[in-house]
């Protein structure tokens, strides 16, 4: 197991980690996987190796594409990989700047490591099913590599009936559907959209072992719940049957996939959102920290990392998303203790819960338009470059050369260090 303290340079390092980093300079032999071996998930290029004379910049826009161009131990920005730390990151940026080619060679860091499970909220299109494929992209640092990820790709009962009917491509997943013996908490029912009193009402039936969402809805008609209360709790359940929450698939595996298969694990929801879908990410998360909690003391057992990419789809302030924005929360705050690290990727401040944005420890972030409400998330020095032009000292913004320049802040710290990231080295539609 690797163990370091977390610690990100973009122009000095400690003595130690300057002699680690320059190893295979000096070396004649190129080890397997020189970031992996150290720990180390590297982020990109830094910004003022990029706006510098070091390279061919008169055939090559980036120090990338440059062949001859030679990386040094100071020429990048990373941070270490370190399982007996709590990751709670956002990463936060408008469309078009490559979040998601960014967050697929962070995984793929993550899962080199052998440190973490891995779960992905994927709530539009299914873009990581191409993951499973090797990156061919040429923008690669010098000890990095094009790579594909192992992946499991799921799509719930409810989803897969949603995307058939709009002909979204299904091919290369896995189905799953929720049992009704899973919905024992009253906070399930209450996700489903039933008031607290028929949630805890149609929990309490669960726990004493009814089985039969019919025999649910009988119990319900004949309770003495007031009328109105009862008979939404009705409606919101066969809404619920209806759209297939409870299903006839098998729920899903996570023994199999995490502890047998050491799959990455993703939940594509195919733009379909709503109380059912809020309720399936809630139960979904939930089932993933029961097998967290059962595999701790054991072999099986390694920190768990949860991406809810596209965060905005479940994650807002609509009633609908309540129980889902208040998982990630959970996530955030208690559920640390249990082995449960996140990442929380969204467009900008106001397209998710106040609470969630305000809720991460560590920041990537690149351009985005509401500048006024980040300055309560980062310095005002951090506001200032994402509100100045590049000639000016913003960011590196190229979208001829597809060069977008990011900015990452560690856990409590007011230091920031900018990079250019590499290209996609995971399989995906463009690199």
């Amino acid at each position: 197991m690797i163990k370091r303290n977390i610690i990100v340079k973009s122009k000095k390092y400690s003595s130690p980690m300057k002699n680690y980093l320059s190893e295979l300079l000096t070396s004649k032999k190129v080890e397997e996987d020189y970031f992996r071996d150290r720990g180390i998930c590297y982020l990109g290029v830094r910004n003022d190796i990029f706006n510098s004379y070091q390279w061919n910049k008169a055939l090559y826009q980036n120090p990338f594409d440059d062949p001859n161009y030679k990386f040094s131990s100071d020429d990048y920005v990373f941070f270490n990989i370190n399982p007996n730390r709590f990751m709670n990151m956002r990463m936060l940026a408008t469309s078009g700047l490559g979040k998601t080619q960014l967050i697929k060679n962070i995984i793929s860091d993550l899962q080199k490591s052998g440190e973490y499970n891995i779960l992905i909220i994927n709530a539009k299109n299914p873009e990581f099913v191409t993951a499973k494929n090797k990156g061919n992209t040429t923008r690669l640092h010098p000890y990095s590599k094009n790579e594909s990820l192992k992946v499991a790709n799921y799509c719930a009962t409810h989803v897969k009936d949603y995307a058939d009917l709009k002909q979204f491509d299904l091919s290369g997943m896995k189905y799953y559907s929720n049992k009704i013996n899973t919905f024992t908490e009253r906070e399930s029912w209450l996700a489903l959209g039933l008031t607290p009193i028929s949630a805890a009402f149609c929990s309490n039936l669960v726990k004493s072992g009814c089985k039969s969402l019919k025999d649910i809805l009988r119990a319900l008609l004949k309770s003495d719940l007031n009328p109105s209360t009862r008979r939404s709790a009705i409606d919101k359940i066969e809404i619920a049957m209806d759209e297939g929450l409870f299903g006839r698939h098998k729920p899903l595996d996570f023994n199999k996939e995490w502890g047998e298969n050491e799959n990455i694990v993703i939940l594509n929801y195919y733009q379909k959102f709503g109380y059912v879908t809020s309720t399936d990410i809630v139960l979904s998360v939930e089932r993933a920290r029961d097998y967290v909690l059962k595999t701790k003391g054991t072999a099986k057992y390694k920190k768990t990392i949860i991406i809810f990419d596209d965060a905005p789809k479940y994650a807002s302030d609509r009633d609908y998303n309540e129980a889902a924005v208040q998982l990630i929360i959970n996530c955030q705050t208690m559920y640390r203790v249990d082995g449960i690290d996140n990442i929380v990727v969204y467009q900008s401040f106001s397209s998710v819960h106040k609470d969630i944005a305000t809720g991460s420890d560590e920041t990537l972030i690149s351009f985005i338009t509401d500048t006024e409400s980040i300055g309560k998330i980062v310095s005002s020095d951090v506001v200032n470059i994402i509100k100045s032009s590049s000639e000016y000292g913003g960011l590196v913004l190229d979208n001829d050369s597809y060069t977008k320049e990011w900015i990452y802040i560690p856990p409590q710290s007011r230091e920031f260090y900018r990079f250019i990231p590499q290209g996609c080295k995971i399989g995906h539609d463009f690199n």
